[in-house]
């Protein structure tokens, strides 16, 4: 922080833009400055923190459960404390594509997970963790802020980080989904990263463990990791050879510190890093983490230049960019769909220019803080955008692959914001008033955490029937197995196995019941110590994810459907509106239809199949529950014109809801010997 100007300083009272910088050393801490900026900043701290802790204590009330491949998280971070601990992270799902396994770079989102699972039980200490992650972050993030800045700016950046909680939504703070639990984390390492650009070497660790954490849960996060870890060094670098040759006293002073924060990030790194490196050294095969340096082209295709400038710029510079409502409802829809090219580019194109000259003013006027945050957001935006021309489009760019683009998002316009503060500061010679400043701020914090109270739930990865389910089926199930010897598990694909399979696992594993499975995807997400061998098991147990007849040579323990009688009466009614609605106009399709399908990996509906026989089409399990033609999760809209249908979009909404149990929404359980 040599040669920082203290912003809260700085903005106190009128200064020379060109006079003496002050030392990181002197700057003031709150105790030294008026009361009421502290109690401001302290206020939107807190109003950051709640919703946090009130969303999940209201999942843990409420008896919440980690579903589908969630599912499988709890019960591998609960070997974590065991002679068998994960070495590295869940199965990527770039396996297929790449044509080898290869998992996610690290083990340290189960080492979160254990003490809690073990400690509070599987649902309520998953939550836990989480949320405990979060809310290190962004108590992370303030303090770094503080350290930087002071604490009336620190208070600006606290009601941003508030207004990013609201966006995000409650069921997104404690979801344990690998594109979700690492985003508050990944802006406490932009945070760190500017801290460190700027000289504070304290941030250094933090930038370690952050990063670590990011880059181990996602491979989604792996470019920014990477890059602005580069970035840091680089300059480190430039500046130890500058500073040497204008002041050859500058190093011997500054060489214990750097040594000694070096040393401590060195250190933590290595521990963070030990899990993966052993199994890269130890473990069986190539390693995974030259795996997946040999599988960073996974051969999928991305998106074209007009389809990461639309979601990308619309996110981080078109309103409402990350604010809310925009996680719940992105700018962009998976099948390339949203803000026109012109203005998602021209709004990035400003967004970068702003930065650009801020940071450079500021850069002239030695205001380091500004300006090592205008450097480090022209570098993420930069790492941000190679990530999503990168993005596989497996299923279209869809939205949890990019969800790190809120918090970069937040970071970029946190600079921009304390960039123009610190211009009119500049300009002006009468005192900055810092002190209402922070009282303003403080209250849009309140204000972004009295709405993110309410229950939100944000396209979270957990489903609600799956969690019914396995509370209703899992005690039946475990009696049908217990004090019989070990247990085989089968699970044949379906989507009801999907979702709540996981979770029915987890059951097991609460009554202390041994399992293990001869299905390879069973034994990837949970390891190799639960692969048997045919005919190991004492007992076999089937759960099978769709209603039908029994299976033979299997004695059915119990079934579980999502649809009560009611909506099932209400499923035939609104079928028997859509037979006549077809059969009197047709099927009409929006004109994007067939490239929605397309993006989803489904071929063209089949209009003259569904016109014939419009009752086959809807009963049709096939067609992924309604959901693929209805445009359901992936698409972003409906692709049945409604309108020329006749028929109300609710209407046609609520029947894919209900399809959706029917065919999805169906579970039964067998056991053999």
């Amino acid at each position: 922080m040599d040669g920082q100007v203290t912003e809260a300083a700085a903005l106190s009272e009128p200064s020379d833009p060109a006079g003496p910088a002050e030392s990181p050393a002197a700057a003031p801490n709150a105790a030294a400055l008026p009361a009421e900026r502290s109690w401001s900043f302290f206020i939107a701290t807190l109003a950051a923190v709640v919703p946090v802790v009130w969303a999940t204590a209201r999942a843990v009330h409420r008896d919440w459960l980690p579903t589908q491949d969630t599912g499988y998280l709890p019960i591998r971070a609960w070997n974590v404390l065991s002679a068998h601990p994960p070495l590295i992270g869940p199965p990527a799902s770039a396996s297929d594509q790449v044509g080898r396994h290869i998992y996610q770079p690290g083990a340290l989102q189960y080492d979160v997970l254990a003490v809690p699972i073990r400690l509070f039980g599987r649902g309520p200490g998953t939550a836990i963790a989480i949320a405990l992650v979060n809310v290190l972050a962004i108590v992370g993030i303030a303090w770094l802020l503080r350290r930087l800045l002071g604490p009336a700016l620190a208070t600006v950046a606290m009601a941003a980080t508030a207004l990013l909680v609201w966006s995000m939504g409650s069921e997104i703070l404690f979801d344990p989904w690998a594109t979700y639990s690492p985003l508050l984390a990944f802006g406490l390492l932009l945070v760190a990263v500017w801290c460190v650009v700027a000289g504070d070497l304290v941030a250094l660790p933090v930038l370690v463990v952050a990063g670590s954490y990011v880059a181990q849960v996602h491979l989604s996060f792996a470019v920014l990791v990477a890059g602005l870890v580069g970035f840091v060094l680089a300059v480190g670098l430039v500046r130890l050879l500058v500073q040497r040759r204008r002041d050859p006293a500058w190093w011997p002073q500054r060489r214990p510190q750097v040594r000694r924060w070096g040393t401590v990030g060195l250190v933590t790194g290595l521990i963070c890093w030990a899990q993966p490196i052993f199994q890269q050294f130890f473990g069986p095969g190539e390693g995974n983490l030259l795996a997946l340096v040999r599988s960073a082209d996974t051969g999928a295709p991305t998106p074209a230049v007009s389809t990461a400038l639309r979601a990308y710029g619309g996110t981080i510079a078109v309103p409402p960019a990350w604010l809310p409502p925009s996680f719940g409802s992105p700018s962009f829809a998976p099948d390339g769909d949203g803000r026109p090219v012109w203005l998602a580019a021209g709004g990035l194109v400003l967004v970068v220019a702003l930065v650009a000259v801020l940071g450079w003013r500021a850069y002239r006027r030695s205001s380091t803080a500004v300006a090592a945050g205008a450097a480090t957001a022209l570098m993420a935006l930069f790492l941000g955008l190679v990530t999503v021309l990168r993005v596989p489009m497996t299923f279209g760019l869809t939205w949890h692959y990019v969800r790190w683009m809120w918090p970069l998002g937040l970071t970029v316009w946190m600079v921009i914001g304390l960039a123009v503060l610190d211009e009119v500061r500049a300009r002006t010679r009468r005192p900055f008033p810092v002190a209402r400043l922070a009282a303003v701020a403080a209250a849009v914090a309140l204000v972004a955490g009295a709405f993110a109270l309410p229950t939100a739930d944000n396209q979270t990865s957990t489903s609600p029937w799956a969690i019914d389910a396995t509370h209703e089926l899992g005690p039946e199930m475990v009696a049908a197995v217990r004090d019989k010897g070990l247990v085989e598990v089968e699970m044949p694909l379906s989507w009801g196995t999907i979702l709540a399979g996981p979770p029915l696992l987890g059951e097991l594993q609460d009554a202390g019941i041994r399992f293990g499975s001869t299905q390879e995807i069973i034994v990837r997400q949970l390891g190799s110590r639960y692969e048997l061998a045919p005919d190991e098991a004492d007992i076999k147990l089937v759960i099978r994810g769709a209603a039908g007849a029994p299976l033979p040579g299997l004695t059915e323990v119990t079934s579980w459907s999502g649809l009560s009688a009611d909506d099932e009466a209400e499923l035939n009614r609104l079928s028997d509106k859509l037979v006549t609605a077809i059969e009197r106009r047709g099927l009409h399709l929006v004109p994007e239809a067939d490239e929605s399908m397309a993006a989803m990996g489904q071929g063209p509906i089949d209009v003259d199949a569904a016109e014939a026989d419009p009752r086959a089409f809807l009963e049709d399990t096939g067609l992924w529950s309604a959901c693929c033609w209805l445009g359901a999760d992936y698409a972003g809209h409906s692709l049945v014109d409604a309108d020329a249908m006749g028929l109300s979009p609710d209407l046609v909404e609520r029947w894919g809801e209900l399809a959706f149990l029917r065919d999805v929404a169906q579970l039964t359980i067998y056991i053999t010997k």
